[in-house]
């Protein structure tokens, strides 16, 4: 019961989505960063 179908194929897209995730999180703050995005909008 220690063996799941397919088990090295989802461990395998879990760790690449979680990396990918990671990776957007931060390409998104310096995005936000570098454009100034979180500047206060009232006048």
């Amino acid at each position: 019961m220690t063996e799941a179908n397919f088990g090295w194929l989802i461990r395998s897209v879990h760790r690449w989505s979680a990396s990918m995730m990671v990776l957007m999180m931060i390409l998104h703050v310096f995005r936000v960063y570098l454009t100034s995005g979180f500047k206060n909008l009232a006048n």
